[in-house]
């Protein structure tokens, strides 16, 4: 059967027993699903074998004018594939969905267990009874479209409708792909293609499968997992699965799945299986990946892998990591425009701690605040700020979750829609908040917290959060600096305007700047600065000070460990401990002196160094020290001999 696809791009692309389209494929053209799952089939994974009709063939499909014509003439070349996955199927039931080149999640319409009612297969009578419940619901709303005018029709009365209508699988696979062609042009997918400036000329693929049941029984579940956490970057596998249950029960966010970890008690020879093969996938893409599975009657399957969606301190966390194993060679492959900007964070607004109300899953973005609403038409309607609050989201939600300033769901997991699509969005959003009564709280004001999932509710609106900051932990990171207590330490003078591109004047410590109207500069600049003291100026140091054994050194000393039990912040940093990095507090000042260490002191000690009078009676009287006649401790002018680039 290999002429099938033997005229190169012209055919669908199959991934059976007859052939692997895969030097055959682009994401382009296969669509990013397709396109992966060749992939996956060529490198072995347990992928259920099926077929891709090409995102041409869409294109072609929306040129027609006559599109009945169009569709009859592509079913001999889909009904040739479709024989060779019944032999090796016992059931004959497929999947078909949509793949476009680029990641659109839930914005297009598949069709779940297309076949049942055509396909004769052993299975019981309550497993049959499912399927055929799941294909109704789905064929009935993606592609008849009748749903809400007949609702008093169960589904065996649906199956016989359809039944009618079509009586062949021929008819039944043409009305399924024809319905994925078309939402292509939906309005939510045309609504999500503008909102990440996606073109309306690349179509879809269809991807027609065999299906995989995680309802089979007690040994089957689907999942959905990331290879890091989508939420934060770090390098953990975090992801949830449901036992007896299809991979749409997963995403949909109708029920709470359970965490991943759980998966080692239900199967460990599949969960280490699992970790494998995601660890493999991530090496190859060399990227975060998001991968769907399914476990029917003990046995492991992979039904797609794509580049996860992340939240913006996850995406720059991701490409510092990735960089640092070598899977890429600049933070640039990794990082989209701008996202430096959206990881200001705001803070939280003081006093509002029994305003707590529920605390679900954190899903990306940081504090949004606004009344609740249950739809766009309400977000509409109210001046200001606004929360979408819902026992969960579906595709046809993307109008509402566009208009609102975020978004919380009493039910679902990190992987369903509704988290998925606000990370992608950059919203702030918690999901699975289960204690929250979504009856009282519509029409309240919401605070959320996507960072910590905790869900805050009032009669009043909320103060406005803090002024947003930049997270601290990301600039030590993309600058290779030490990060100790909230400082971050670089190394000279100019980084630290380069860091100002980043940080629209947030507080950043230096460590080595050259002369004092440097550090005055920085200290114009930055909240807080940290310079750099050199051991090799210890001896010019104690002599500016008066000497080792004099009074104004003593009286110095005693100032300064004052206004360390204060509060005052004085750091050493960049001793080797047996070959680690020893960064610590310390507390006596004749520290300073000593050529052991290099000291790195705060902002308010450099000002009483450098100041006159009036700083020493303000730090005096902070410390309950009696004022008297005050000169420098360092003179400004000799300043630059003594703090030297780190």
């Amino acid at each position: 059967m290999s002429d099938l696809w033997a005229s190169d791009m012209e055919g669908i692309l199959p991934f059976h027993s007859c052939g692997v389209a895969s030097e055959k494929t682009t994401p382009a053209v296969a669509g990013g699903k397709g396109h992966n799952l060749i992939r996956m089939k060529e490198d072995g994974l347990p992928v259920p074998s099926g077929f891709v009709i090409p995102t041409t063939y869409c294109n072609q499909y929306r040129k027609e004018l006559d599109k009945a014509a169009y569709m009859d003439s592509i079913m001999d070349e889909v009904m040739d594939h479709y024989d060779i996955l019944c032999s090796e199927s016992n059931h004959g039931l497929v999947s078909v969905r949509s793949g476009a080149p680029v990641s659109m999640p839930g914005m297009m319409d598949t069709v779940l267990n297309v076949g049942v009612g055509y396909r004769e297969f052993k299975a019981t009578k309550k497993f049959k009874t499912k399927c055929r419940d799941k294909f109704t619901e789905m064929f009935v709303d993606v592609v008849i479209g009748e749903k809400e005018l007949y609702p008093e029709r169960k589904p065996d009365e649906w199956m016989e409708v359809i039944q009618s209508a079509l009586p062949t699988m021929r008819d039944l696979l043409r009305e399924s792909i024809e319905a994925v062609f078309k939402s292509w042009d939906n309005e939510r997918a045309r609504t999500y293609r503008k909102l990440h400036g996606i073109s309306e000329d690349m179509g879809t693929a269809v991807v027609v499968q065999l299906m995989v049941f995680g309802n089979w029984n007690t040994k089957s579940c689907s999942g959905v997992l990331f290879t890091r956490n989508p939420n934060t970057g770090e390098k953990v596998v975090m992801g949830e699965f449901l036992p007896d249950a299809q991979g749409e029960d997963v995403v949909a966010g109708t029920v709470t799945p359970k965490p991943l970890e759980d998966m080692k008690a239900f199967s460990p020879k599949v969960y280490k299986q699992l970790m494998e093969i995601a660890s493999g996938l991530e090496d190859k893409a060399r990227d975060m990946q998001d991968i769907e599975f399914t476990v029917e009657n003990g046995d492991l399957y992979i039904l797609q892998t794509r580049n996860g969606k992340r939240a913006p301190l996850a995406e720059v966390m991701i490409a510092i990591d990735l960089l640092a194993e070598g899977k890429i060679e600049e933070y640039s492959e990794r990082l989209s425009e701008g996202v430096f900007h959206r990881l200001m964070q705001p803070s939280l607004p003081k006093g509002i701690e029994d305003s707590l109300k529920a605390t679900g899953l954190p899903s990306g973005g940081y504090i949004a605040t606004g009344k609740a609403v249950a739809n766009e038409d309400e977000a509409k309607s109210v001046k200001g700020p606004t929360i979408l609050v819902a026992g969960e989201t579906t595709p046809d939600d993307l109008p509402a979750m566009l208009a609102v300033d975020g978004i919380v769901t009493t039910k679902g997991g990190a992987t369903s829609h509704a988290a998925v699509v606000a990370r992608g969005m950059g919203k702030p959003c918690v999901v699975g908040a289960e204690e929250l009564d979504l009856q009282s709280t519509l029409g309240s004001y919401v605070l959320l917290d996507g960072q910590t999932g905790k869900v805050y509710v009032a009669d009043e609106p909320f103060p406005e959060p803090d002024a947003p900051k930049f997270p601290v932990e990301v600039v030590g990171r993309v600058l290779g600096g030490s990060l100790v207590d909230g400082w971050v330490t670089v190394s000279g003078y100019e980084e630290a305007l380069d860091l100002e591109d980043y940080l629209l004047n947030i507080a950043v410590p230096m460590s080595g700047v050259e002369s004092a109207d440097q550090i005055v500069d920085l200290s114009n600049r930055f909240d807080r600065v940290a310079i750099q003291i050199d051991p090799a100026y210890k001896d010019l140091t104690v002599a500016l000070l008066g000497g080792a054994d004099s009074d104004a050194l003593s009286e110095s000393i005693v100032m300064i460990e004052e206004a360390i039990a204060q509060g005052a912040e004085v750091y050493t940093d960049g001793i080797e401990v047996e070959g680690a990095l020893a960064i610590e507090k310390f507390r006596n000042v004749r520290d300073l002196l000593d050529s052991s260490f290099v000291g790195v002191v705060s902002l308010e000690f450099i000002e009483s160094i450098l100041g006159g009078q009036d700083v020493y009676d303000r730090l005096a009287d902070q410390v309950g020290l009696a004022s008297r006649d005050y000169r420098p401790l360092i003179i400004p002018d000799v300043l630059e001999r003594i703090v030297k680039l780190g």
